[in-house]
């Protein structure tokens, strides 16, 4: 998983909380990408997890010949991965030997290796619309590596659900809706308000829809914000089968939110650039009823305390009917002139007043840091700093805001070499160019397995091949 697949909901949050400290400017490259990995995050909601699962060819220990098998499903939001056959895998073997093969029916196809202690290896397959996916440093201890192509884009066969909202407190109020069950997520930004509103939900589904008309002003701190929220509104929709146009009122289906106060530590390295006069903060309240793309609670107030070492907040938030696994997310943003970078953490469980300590994940830093305006060569290999231990870790690559190739390591790496994608893609098509951004993503998957409870992103980079 990565913090991509938070799709739809930590990406649309993100967004609106950069919008809400930044006076209504949301530079692009803030933005999380939407496609690929977990991301949001779900039950698999990410690129492949390093604990694959387990397979029939078992390679032997190092130093001895062996073989690698590959198990590569497909991913549809907010579905289940499904094995996917006659997918072309690219195998780099620890000798550097490069082969291709296809995958059979179950998914699966299998490499050998002449020698363990040549180094490690390396798979990456690809398929049109969905994301191109690297795993690198497998081992003969490794077993079976799964990889998962995440569909990019919106879910397929949801149902457009879509209106103008009436009775809207003021003209100048930013919107959003979401649902209570898997959906897209719409917000408008301060400098864009507006009643029309859309979201796409699965068919034959009820849910609840969630709307909130807010407006936003700055504190003299220049690290917090004060967030009015006009008002909430909250409708029974039931389950339709195609595009529905649909009747939000503020006054009509007026909900009265839980308001609850307290604040949030920020990661303890004091050193971390999300420390600082450039970072901030905002809060959200989603659930796991709707793979964490649903809204149902809103930051009213965010500023640094007076010691600069965590996040003083208040919130506001809906109980709908339904919702069994409530979710309260943290968020520190560094927006920095010359870099930015994130960290997000999400706990089960209603919003709660008093001090927390999420244990938000510092984020990576790339060495040498390099400006904005820094051009890495692709395929020269890229090393960074990490500040946690216990991590997933991924490099992305963006096109248009989706990670359109994700590259996973082993836990707590702190480097990687980028393998050739397969034959079978251009990949100056795929990223638009032969220039794209990229970031470094650290990530804690929960207990169970099924969502990604903390995440943090380093600075945007630029790559050239």
């Amino acid at each position: 998983m990565s913090l991509s697949r938070l799709p739809f909901a930590m990406v649309g949050w993100i967004v609106l909380a950069l919008a809400a400290c930044s006076g209504g400017e949301t530079p692009l490259g803030d933005m999380d990408a939407e496609g690929g990995v977990e991301d949001a995050a779900e039950g698999g909601d990410g690129p492949p997890d390093d604990a694959a699962p387990d397979g029939d060819a078992e390679p032997e220990a190092d130093g001895t010949a062996g073989a690698v098998s590959v198990l590569v499903r497909f991913v549809d939001w907010p579905g289940d991965p499904v094995a996917a056959p006659g997918v072309v895998v690219a195998f780099d073997a620890p000798d550097g030997t490069r082969s291709e093969a296809p995958t059979g029916a179950d998914g699966r196809v299998s490499f050998d290796v002449a020698d363990w202690s040549a180094g490690t290896a390396s798979v990456t397959a690809w398929a049109e619309d969905r994301q191109l996916v690297s795993r690198v440093g497998i081992t003969a201890a490794d077993g079976e590596v799964g990889l998962e192509l995440w569909r990019l884009g919106n879910p397929v066969g949801f149902v457009e659900l879509s209106g103008t909202v009436t009775s809207i407190p003021y003209e100048e109020d930013a919107l959003t809706v979401s649902a209570t069950v898997p959906s897209t997520f719409f917000g408008s930004d301060y400098l864009s308000p507006g009643a029309d509103w859309s979201v796409m939900v699965p068919p034959s589904t009820p849910c609840k829809l969630i709307a909130s008309a807010r407006r936003s002003t700055a504190r003299p701190s220049g690290r917090g914000f004060d967030q009015i929220i006009d008002g909430w509104a909250m409708v029974d929709q039931p389950a339709v089968d195609g595009p529905t146009v649909v009747s939000i009122d503020f006054v009509a289906n007026a909900a009265t939110p839980t308001t609850v106060a307290g604040s949030y530590l920020l990661p303890v390295r004091e050193e971390s650039r999300l420390h600082g006069p450039a970072s901030y903060g905002w809060l959200w309240v989603t659930s796991a009823d709707s793979k964490q793309s649903g809204a149902i609670g809103l930051t009213t107030m965010l500023d640094i305390n007076a010691d600069g070492t965590a996040l003083e907040f208040g919130l506001e938030y809906l109980q709908p009917a339904g919702i069994t696994r409530p979710m309260t997310c943290y968020l520190v943003n560094r927006n920095g002139a010359s870099d930015s970078a994130r960290s997000v953490a999400c706990e089960e469980g209603w919003p709660t007043a008093g001090a927390h300590d999420p244990g938000l994940l510092d984020a990576p830093t790339l060495v040498p840091p390099g400006t904005p305006s820094t051009r890495r060569p692709l395929f020269g290999g890229f090393t960074w700093q990490i500040f946690d231990h216990g991590v997933h870790v991924a490099l992305h690559l963006v096109r248009d805001g989706a990670y359109v190739w994700t590259i996973v390591t082993p836990d707590d790496a702190t480097s990687l070499s980028v393998p050739q994608p397969p034959s079978t893609i251009n990949l100056a098509e795929l990223l638009g160019s032969h220039v794209a951004q990229g970031d470094l993503t650290i990530w804690q998957m929960s207990a169970a397995g099924d969502y990604q409870t903390k995440a943090a992103v380093s600075e945007l980079f630029i790559v050239e091949f």
